[in-house]
């Protein structure tokens, strides 16, 4: 008992230490929950709402950083600690250096495994890290990741130790901008929209125990209105078995279904409550895995009645519905970055009220620019009524000079050349992202943003403009949710029906002469200013000679009368001394000096 009570003495007098070490970095501007952020409490909620498992352990906390070259080896000193999972670049990372392309950032740390783990497979997630990495446990390869915005998992089963501690590293490669992939708005040198690169893990890494025999490796739930049906898609590692649903409603079940392991389960629901962003109401759902009878392992995970479709108005314009109805979709373009966690929340609660006041504003979509979210953002949004609008991260116009997106230009230009490594990289990660995100519930549309993007599967393509918006609507018959946005040039200009490109031509002239007149109109304007300018200008100099020439007439009159007054009290002496002839020739004297004086006096101050 006593050794029990050392060893958890000493473990709390190392967290005290640890978390008395690391402190904020930098003195930038932070966000309230900054400092509730310590080394003992990282995002400790569990990362993954749409698939949950009970048993788990949370790697968030104080890791070994160091910085080498590019070529170097596995390090075996280190520059210090840094806080996981916020980025290198943070200030909540405790570190908030650099990283560029010609460098590596490697993580180490030790974690143990519980015992009765040892009998399951043992895997370890990562939320997201930016952008390449290879990861080693007991000097093992255990797997390896590249992009920045989606989760990833390795079996580390094989590589652990028995028993004991386990050694876990982590390489990771960010060339940010200068390298070939998708970085979103990150730029090593800011300014205008560009913000701090962000490199490394940046989201919650934990470890989960899952069964040999077989375990849930996904769940991406959607609903039928017209039969109040609840669909279940559960994908498992191996395609063999029994997937059971129970749905639940604020704890009482409402119905339940199963179906063979790669068919998705469908679960009648009565009297269903239709989520909509006034009314956000979720369905609990338990996902069980069975084998020959045998309950393999039960997740939960959560879903809503609710559709996202398209009908034509009066018109026969194309509007969005959610379940049947058409609805406007109004919000804002949001950057998703922090003064002091960069791409990550300082707090689960700092994640969930961003969203809350973007809705008390009253918005009911946030379009999220060119970054993707954790699957934490997703359930709040899910929860709190807000429809979501993904794009793809673009990455070749932040490092190219050869940039050249002709966005001005109807008839001509073209579009940034891609390189092959680009492009391989892109496609990859949009599949990726595509797959994360079409298993969060709140997903509207998943659109390339067109300012910086065009899928360059419709470049050059003849009749791309025709064929693109043929197949946005054959996805959306299919019930994909999916956007598109479309560059006009040169080679697909033809595409546009002459009325579009009037229109487009009148746009484009109509500033232009809104901007000329004004033009036009200021410079008239500061000419006649310029000229009363000049006039008062002239007027005040001609002034200030004559009061110059009139001050000049005053000191040479006053000169005089001091003269005049010196010469007067000369003469008072005299008269006074006795020493004076005539006392009236003096007086007269005095007398017309007095006089001189007063006319003297009177034409200085005229």
């Amino acid at each position: 008992m006593k050794k029990i009570f050392l060893a958890v003495a000493l473990l709390a007098v190392g967290i005290s230490t640890a978390s008395a070490e690391w402190k904020i970095a930098g003195d930038k501007i932070r966000t309230k929950w900054a400092e509730e952020v310590t080394p003992s409490n990282v995002l400790p909620e569990y990362p993954r709402p749409q698939l949950v498992r009970n048993e788990w352990q949370n790697l968030n906390g104080l890791w070994n950083y160091a910085i080498t070259e590019i070529n170097a080896a596995q390090p075996t000193t280190f520059n210090g600690e840094i806080l996981v999972p916020f980025a290198l670049e943070s200030a909540l990372s405790g570190v908030q250096k650099p990283l560029n392309e010609k460098q590596l950032l490697w993580y180490e740390r030790e974690f143990t495994v519980p015992s009765k783990w040892m009998s399951q497979r043992v895997m370890l997630h990562f939320g997201a890290v930016d952008w390449s990495a290879d990861v080693y446990v007991n000097g093992v390869y255990v797997g390896g990741h590249t992009g920045g915005y989606t989760p990833f998992a390795c079996d580390i089963t094989a590589a652990l130790n028995k028993k004991g501690a386990q050694k876990l590293v982590v390489r990771v490669w960010d060339p940010s901008e200068k390298g070939e992939q998708p970085v979103g708005k990150q730029l090593s040198k800011l300014g205008k929209i560009w913000y701090t690169p962000v490199s490394g893990i940046w989201q919650t890494v934990w470890l989960e125990p899952v069964s040999k025999l077989n375990h849930i490796e996904s769940i991406t739930p959607s609903s039928c209105l017209r039969h109040s049906d609840i669909i279940v898609k559960a994908k498992t590692a191996v395609c063999d078995g029994v997937v059971a649903v129970e749905v639940f409603d604020n704890g009482t079940k409402v119905g339940e279904g199963s179906a063979p392991c790669g068919t998705a389960v469908k679960i009648h629901i009565p009297n269903a409550k239709l989520w909509t962003p006034e009314t956000p109401h979720l369905y609990d759902l338990k996902v069980t895995l069975k084998q020959n009878g045998k309950v393999i392992e039960s997740v939960s995970s959560y879903t809503a009645m609710r559709e996202v479709g398209k009908v034509r108005d009066q018109y026969g314009h194309l509007r969005a519905t959610l379940n049947g109805k058409p609805i406007f979709m109004y919000g804002p373009l949001d950057q998703g970055w922090w003064p002091d966690g960069l791409y990550t929340a300082p707090t689960d609660e700092a994640l969930a009220w961003d969203i809350q006041f973007t809705k008390d504003l009253g918005f009911n979509t946030i379009r999220k620019h060119i970054k993707v979210e954790p699957a934490r953002w997703f359930y709040h949004c899910d929860r709190l009524g807000m429809l979501v609008w993904q794009d793809m991260p673009c990455g070749e116009q932040a490092n190219k000079n050869t940039f050249s997106w002709s966005r001005h230009q109807i008839n001509g230009g073209s579009d940034t050349e891609l390189t092959e490594e680009f492009k391989r990289n892109y496609y990859k990660e949009w599949g990726e992202i595509m797959d994360f995100c079409n298993r969060e519930m709140s997903n509207v549309v998943l659109s390339l943003d067109g300012r910086k993007e065009v899928h360059d599967r419709f470049r050059g393509v003849p009749g791309a403009f025709r064929k693109a918006l043929e197949g946005v609507a054959n996805c959306q018959a299919e019930g994909l949710k999916v956007g598109l946005r479309f560059t006009i040039n040169k080679r697909n200009a033809v595409e546009v029906p002459k009325i579009f490109e009037i229109l487009l031509w009148v746009c484009a002239i109509i500033p232009g002469v809104i901007f000329l007149f004004m033009k036009i109109k200021a410079k008239n304007h500061f000419q006649q200013l310029e000229q009363k300018r000049q006039r008062n200008a002239s007027q005040i100099d001609n002034y200030l000679e004559q009061r110059v020439v009139v001050l000049q007439n005053c000191a040479k009159l006053l000169d005089k009368a001091i003269d005049l007054d010196k010469s007067t009290f000369e003469n008072i002496a005299k008269y006074r001394s006795g020493n004076t002839g005539d006392s009236d020739v003096v007086r007269n004297e005095l007398g017309g000096q007095i006089d001189n004086i007063s006319r003297n006096i009177n034409i200085a101050v005229e």
